[in-house]
């Protein structure tokens, strides 16, 4: 899990179950952001390559780090509904 200092407590974080990142409706989370490349993402962030991620997993145990550098992230959440509109044609 990646925390981020903001005033929802919204996070990124993976999930053992991985066939939910195929589902076309991926709102299921309770807010946070299911990430698919976590690992990745920490390793790219952290600026360490992905085993050094792994070790700090296997440890089991919770670790905290400063990022070496701030990254801002920004989250847009936008809603879109489409309308159905019956055309009727009218002969003369």
């Amino acid at each position: 899990m990646l925390e981020m200092a903001n005033r929802f407590d919204v996070y990124l974080h993976d999930t053992p179950s991985k066939n939910l990142f195929s589902r076309e409706d991926r709102r299921i989370s309770h807010g946070c952001i299911r990430t698919e490349h976590l690992r990745e993402l920490a390793g790219l962030l952290m600026q360490q390559p992905i085993e050094a991620i792994d070790q700090a997993i296997e440890t089991g145990s919770t670790t905290r780090s400063d990022l070496p550098q701030p990254v801002p992230v920004f989250v847009i959440y936008e809603t879109a509904f489409a309308e159905y509109r019956r055309q009727i044609a009218i002969s003369p």
